[in-house]
């Protein structure tokens, strides 16, 4: 996921919640809270969360609109 960046992400977003709901079922009582309806909703709103967070974090707008810098503290 950090070689596809946010935007990556942001493509491979189903992908990426089928991994985390693959790897809580095998995770004891995890497993649980991923059978509950509505639990992928739930996931997919966490990593569209953490993906936004680093968009912020990776980019600080310079100037123009769409005119952007690599944030050096990311």
């Amino acid at each position: 996921m950090n070689a596809w960046g946010p935007a990556g992400c942001r493509e491979h977003l189903e992908e990426i919640v089928g991994w985390m709901v693959e790897e809580a079922n095998k995770r004891g009582r995890w497993r649980y809270a991923v059978s509950v309806p509505g639990s992928r909703y739930f996931i997919e709103r966490m990593v569209l969360g953490a993906i936004g967070k680093a968009e912020s974090l990776h980019a600080t707008p310079q100037g123009g609109e769409g005119d952007f810098i690599k944030n050096p503290h990311f």
